[in-house]
């Protein structure tokens, strides 16, 4: 029987993990951001790795 599926202990510790969530909430939106502003142009990476390799 696991951690998780003892209902105490989810208790227990539900707070804290409402806590690491909301301290990490800024940190995974800027990391979103910047993923989506790396590959927002696919046809354009694409172009540049090309033109690197020849």
């Amino acid at each position: 029987k696991g951690k998780l599926s003892d209902p105490f202990y989810r208790l227990e510790h539900q707070e804290e993990d409402l806590l690491k969530k909301k301290e990490a909430e800024p940190l995974i939106l800027r990391l979103q951001r910047v993923s989506d502003l790396r590959h927002s142009n696919d046809f354009a990476l694409n172009r540049t790795l090309r033109a690197q390799i020849r």
